[in-house]
């Protein structure tokens, strides 16, 4: 961030006459014998860091602030001898700071300060008080790929190429070509100035055929304030044949990734990658991918048109260890506009990262969940808190409601990138003698729900901690921040709250593996579920030409031994639809041994309504809703009796219960089993 400071001051009234609860023009304080000053719990300090995910914070300047006579106070004589002012904003009483907006102008190492100095008054007497706010810096250097691009001679006669494009610099500042030099020119037909390369073709296209290529390549350095990096930009110009021919792969793509990076794409229907001598349109087919030496069977599913989409999570679990490194080819079809077809490859070099969660303060380890960074709403009874329990499921407290009647909304922001699919992972219970529970809810900035309802209920002192999830994806150009909502009433407890990607790739699902259709139903069978019925009925259907019918009651799904393995969780995920009766439908949904089902990953039978063990979800949807029911599982956090489910052929279990109304019906698919961790 180049170190230019614009000089931007407030004209600071002489005093700001806002109050805690506001008064009239002509307030004066109650004529009294003696007077208490207002008080303070200090003065005040904001630190923010340019690289925070959070770019604006507001700090009230009455924070803290007491007068026990309940006379209105003021803050009067605003004051700083800061002349750079960039970022930094006066509303009243609070005082914004946005580090973006002084991201330009603060580099790594340095620190902006701003130090102001205030009065506050009840009328009679006055107290001064600081605020004093730190912004560290931190410098971003211009981020671009080399340029490598391919045209036929009959795309025109001229070839303009911005040396330029594809720079971003996250700071925002200037950027700058310098040292531009010439390392091929063939025929003197390119020339540059302003940074644009032109390429006379009609020089020289009439004295290439099908095949021959013509290449012009320059090197510069990119320049902001504080990097010099150097880049190439190829061009190359290509002849055309004549005679039918299918397109060519030219250079492989090859990626360097690893398993923690954002989502990618690119297209390889173009040079470098491909052309077609004929000058026809390519397609890429990225639905014939095939993994070439061993690879792992990911689909890419992501990918649109001729953009393959990588999303480097999808790798995580075919890499044993953190830092462990793997070279993956695969091979896929590309077609000319006449049909004719051939094959390229593209190679991703892989290394595993450890994930870490979105969230911070997650496990409420401080004295309030506030001082976590969550925002509390009070809504009915007793304010709950953060609480030390030798019971806490992570560290030494959890968040409690603690007692009847009550009911608290947590809340906090997090960042997601577009393209991507997370999970919200958290442990519950309820100690008292009421039901007890909570709902999660993610919610986008226009407040629309991405995750609407998932919710646990409890039945009376269920202490036994239980593991929720609730899941949702990203679309494109979805880079954005989201709202987290626990919804907490009756005696229950919470802790070990984050938020994961997660890999949705279908090459990734368990379930798909098994030949049966047991995920989808398209063989239009029920697979290898024991129960249900397939309906191919458009009003019940939920995606694809089937789906599979259910009754309330236990139905069970075979996973051969392997499947699962100690030491790893997994995330299952059905797609419903309510065909008949619209009350609560609570849903068991978890992972048993086959040969004796009361053997269950939570190490607690399972099937039986009335106890409303582990893994239970409960739904309010309408007959037509759709929705999604989620839960994750750890092999070996709540049963470590069994240390061989590797060896053991696991079930499914799901159960949906139905209170009274045994002719409640449902329609299921796209089931899945995932690894996550």
């Amino acid at each position: 961030m180049m170190n230019v400071f614009k000089t931007s001051k407030s004209l600071l009234a002489c005093a700001i006459m806002t109050t805690l609860v506001g008064c009239g023009d002509d307030y004066s304080p109650t004529e009294r014998t003696t007077n208490s000053a207002p008080t303070s719990n200090g003065d005040l300090t904001l630190n923010m860091n340019e690289t925070d995910l959070l770019k604006f914070e507001t700090v009230h300047l009455l924070d803290g602030v007491v007068d026990t006579d309940g006379d209105y106070v003021r803050v009067l004589n605003l004051r700083t001898d800061a002349t750079d002012l960039i970022g930094i904003g006066n509303e009243n009483v609070n005082i914004t700071v946005n580090t973006e907006e002084m991201a330009p102008h603060l580099d790594s190492g340095q620190n902006k300060v701003v130090v102001y100095e205030y009065d506050l008054s009840d009328g009679i007497d006055t107290i001064s008080r600081k605020l004093t706010i730190n912004v560290a810096g931190y410098d971003e250097a211009p981020v671009f790929d080399d340029i490598l691009l391919g045209y036929a001679e009959t795309d025109g006669d001229s070839i303009t190429v911005d040396l330029a494009q594809g720079i971003t610099d996250a700071d925002g500042e200037e950027i700058v070509l310098e040292a531009i030099s010439e390392v091929a020119n063939p025929n003197n037909a390119a020339s540059v100035a302003n940074n644009v390369v032109t390429i006379n073709v009609g020089a020289f296209k009439d004295t290439i055929k099908g095949g021959d290529q013509v290449v012009f390549e320059y090197k510069y350095q990119v320049k902001d304030h504080n990097h010099s990096l150097e880049r190439t930009a190829r061009i190359n110009i290509n002849g055309v044949s004549t005679e039918p021919e299918a397109p060519t792969g030219l250079t492989a793509y090859s990626a360097d990734i690893s398993t923690t990076d954002s989502v990618m794409s690119v297209d390889l229907s173009v040079g470098p990658y491909a052309i077609d001598y004929n000058g026809d349109a390519i397609t890429v087919d990225y639905s014939t991918i095939t993994p070439t030496n061993g690879a792992p069977a990911i689909k890419f599913d992501k990918s649109y048109g001729n953009n393959l989409v990588v999303d480097p999570i999808d790798f995580a679990r075919h890499l044993a260890n953190v830092n462990d490194t793997a070279s993956y080819t695969y091979m896929y079809e590309m077609r000319d506009a006449g049909g004719l077809a051939s094959n390229h490859t593209f190679t991703l070099n892989v290394t595993k990262k450890a994930q870490t969660g979105l969230l911070t303060g997650g496990g409420f380890e401080s004295a309030s969940a506030a001082d976590d960074g969550w925002a509390v709403e009070s809504i009915e009874g007793v304010t709950a808190e953060s609480t030390l329990d030798a019971n806490a499921w992570e560290g030494d407290r959890h968040f409690a409601v603690t007692s009847t009647g009550s009911r608290v909304k947590l809340t906090k922001p997090f960042v997601v990138e577009s393209m991507s699919s997370y999970y919200v992972e958290n442990i519950g219970r309820n100690v008292g003698n009421e039901f007890g529970g909570y709902k999660v809810f993610v919610t986008k900035p226009d407040g629309d729900n991405v995750i609407t309802e998932a919710a646990y209920r409890y039945a009376n002192a269920q202490a036994a901690p239980e593991m929720n999830a609730a899941a949702f994806s990203t679309g494109m150009n979805d880079d954005a921040t989201r709202t987290l909502t626990l919804d907490l009433i009756h005696n229950s407890q919470i802790d070990a709250v984050n938020v994961y990607r997660y890999s949705s790739d279908a090459g990734n699902n368990l379930v798909a593996n098994l030949a049966d259709g047991s995920h989808d139903f398209e063989t239009g069978t029920i697979g290898g579920w024991s129960a249900g019925e397939i309906t191919t009925d458009p009003a019940e259907v939920i995606s694809g030409t089937s789906s599979l019918k259910v009754k309330t009651g236990l139905h069970t799904l075979t996973l051969p031994s392997g499947t699962v393995k100690n030491g790893k969780k997994y995330l299952i995920l059905l797609d419903i639809k309510v065909l008949a009766t619209a009350t609560p439908i609570p849903t068991i949904l978890t992972l048993a041994d086959k040969a004796d089902t009361t053997v269950t990953v939570d190490g607690a039978t399972a099937t039986r309504a009335q106890n409303y063990n582990r893994h239970v979800e409960e739904r309010h949807f309408a007959v037509g809703e759709q929705f999604k029911i989620q839960q994750i599982v750890d092999l070996d956090a709540f049963n470590t009796n069994v240390t061989d489910w590797a060896q053991r052929d696991v079930v499914i279990k799901y159960n949906p219960m139905h209170w009274g109304n045994p002719n409640s019906r449902y329609a299921i698919d796209n089931v899945r089993v995932i690894e996550v961790e």
